[in-house]
Order: C-alpha cells, then structure tokens, then sequence
C-alpha cells in the first residue's frame, strides 16, 4: 500500500519498520469474497486489511449466532437496526457506569 507524496523504495517499509513479505494464503471462493469485501469497505486492500488484523490494529471476535439471531428478532419487532440496539445497550451501560462510580 503506497502513501501518497511518498515515492516507493525497494526494500524499504513505506508505512511499517519493516518490508511486507510474500505469502500466500489457502481461502475458499466464498472466504475470499467475504475477505475482499471487508477490506474494501475500510478502503483497504486485502493484504493491508490482512496486515492490520495481524497486528492487531483490527480486533477479530467470535459471535455467537444465536446471540445474533436474537438481536435480528428484536430489532425486527421494534422495527429498527441492530445497530441502533447495540448503540442503545451502550448508552444504557454508560448511563449504568457513570451511576456507579458517583
């Protein structure tokens, strides 16, 4: 990944102390569509979205999918995102947080 008004220079790392190494990586099709469209919706490339999990600069969780179905229901029942119920349930342990530390 280049940086803009910087000129590329061979072995030598543009954006990290280090220069990136080739590797390659077994994904199915899907996998790889799935990868290839998370890096792009942060604008990255899949190598630099690969980079930033590796160093932990992107934090990869487990979801528990019944969890996830669960939250899909109730937000179809109170006609809203899970989004907004997650940004909901923040501001309640916020609100929660604050009151117990006072």
């Amino acid at each position: 990944m280049s940086v803009k008004g910087v000129k590329s220079q061979r072995n030598q790392g543009e954006i990290y102390e280090e220069i990136k190494r080739q590797s390659s990586v077994a994904l199915t099709k899907t996998g790889l569509e799935r990868l290839d469209n998370l890096a792009a919706s942060f604008g990255l490339s899949r190598s630099e979205f690969i980079e930033r999990i590796g160093r932990k600069i992107f934090l990869v969780a487990e979801v528990d999918y019944e969890e996830l179905a669960t939250l899909e229901t109730i937000a179809q029942n109170k006609n809203t995102s899970i989004s907004c119920l997650v940004d909901q349930a923040i501001k309640l342990f916020n609100k929660t947080q604050a009151k117990t530390s006072i």
